[in-house]
């Protein structure tokens, strides 16, 4: 038996030597995020990578979000934070509304488990992105890590209005518990609320 050779590709996001698996999920969430992306964008809310299944992307609208497992919980709270109800409401409904409002969501890194990723070229081509593609007039980093990464932009060099000495009370729950989630959707829901005056 001969063993057939796998053609092994450079990924455009992540930089890495990936399988031809890799581009393909690469690309289908490319095209998931562009079905809903706003013509002009208002609010850019930042998440550090992508979850690894594509089921579980935030974008995925096939059939209704469950209300259980981290993913579901990240994708309800953020969407009632935007004021957009989501019971019994199939997913790609959602994130038309989603998308009606002006909202994007955005992962800093294109691919999972892209870590390690050098966090100065990570934030020049960030930048790049906010001022030549998103062009969004407010930005919320959600997580840890996107908070890190845009820490020190210039915003308003990005064309970004931001209250100054304002940041999100509380990063992603770690969790799968619903009162966590309930408490960083409120949280968020209010500083939306805030950016937006």
């Amino acid at each position: 038996m001969t063993e057939t050779a796998v053609l092994l590709h450079t990924c455009d996001g992540c930089g890495a030597t990936v399988a031809p698996e890799h581009v393909r999920e690469r690309i289908a969430r490319l095209e998931m995020a562009t079905r809903f992306r706003p013509l002009h964008m208002q609010t850019l809310l930042l998440a550090d990578a992508p979850p690894p299944a594509l089921a579980d992307f935030f974008y995925f609208a096939e059939g209704t979000r469950a209300e259980t497992g981290r993913e579901n919980l990240f994708f309800h709270s953020v969407l009632r934070a935007a004021g957009i109800e989501t019971a019994g409401k199939k997913a790609a409904a959602c994130l038309a509304e989603f998308q009606r409002h002006a909202f994007y969501l955005a992962y800093v890194r294109e691919c999972p488990g892209a870590g390690g990723a050098d966090s100065a070229a990570l934030a020049q081509t960030l930048q790049m992105r906010i001022r030549f593609s998103f062009k969004p007039k407010h930005m919320v980093a959600l997580d840890n890590a996107s908070q890190q990464l845009t820490h020190g932009f210039a915003l308003e060099a990005l064309g970004i209005a931001q209250p100054a000495g304002f940041s999100l009370p509380s990063a992603l729950p770690a969790g799968e518990h619903p009162d966590q989630w309930a408490v960083f959707a409120e949280a968020l829901r209010l500083y939306l609320q805030r950016i937006a005056k």
